[in-house]
């Protein structure tokens, strides 16, 4: 990673990287940029009205233009959203200069964080129809997870521990070194 470049959280939902996220950059004394948020800020609706207007394709293509911004500035936390990394031109443009940690969770881990699902448009239905969905996406998106240089798994564990084990990653790689404080 360079110097001037940003900590990539990735990982399905409900893996914490938005939580996790504001910890870190505080530990870190960095920015901080949730790209859902940014898209919600960008557009004036929240992640399920965007769906619900433009579909899946519509949303992820302001998913894009609204990584592509975050990613634009220097020494930040940037949390992405789960599908965000599958599309290439996304993948490369958050792999390149970037330390990449990805946040996992056991499938029963994620099932409770996520309850019914409500404001993630991907994650609804009964509980089978639910368990049947969420696994078969993170199936479609787990080649892609795989590939952040760095793993760690959330489950079981509070927000603390998990942002302190990433600020570590961020720190051992160099993150924010040379920068002005």
């Amino acid at each position: 990673m360079t110097a001037g470049g940003n900590l990539v959280l990735i990982g399905f939902m409900g893996s914490g990287k938005s939580s996790v996220g504001a910890l870190v950059a505080e530990r870190l004394a960095a920015g901080f940029v949730d790209v859902d948020a940014a898209i919600e800020e960008m557009t004036g609706l929240s992640v399920p009205e965007m769906f619900e207007r433009y579909g899946e394709d519509g949303f992820r293509s302001f998913e894009s233009a609204a990584l592509a911004q975050a990613l634009g500035g220097t020494r930040q936390v940037v949390a992405v959203g789960g599908g965000a990394p599958v599309a290439d031109p996304n993948w490369k443009l958050i792999s390149e200069g970037n330390v990449v940690v990805r946040l996992k969770a056991s499938m029963a881990e994620t099932l409770r964080r996520l309850g019914e699902g409500r404001g993630r448009p991907l994650a609804g239905g009964g509980p089978a129809e639910q368990v049947q969905r969420l696994t078969g996406l993170l199936s479609k998106r787990e080649d892609r997870y795989v590939q952040a240089r760095f793993q760690v798994d959330t489950t079981g564990r509070d927000l603390e521990s998990v942002a302190e084990e990433v600020a570590d990653i961020a720190r051992r790689q160099g993150f924010g070194a040379g920068a002005s404080e």
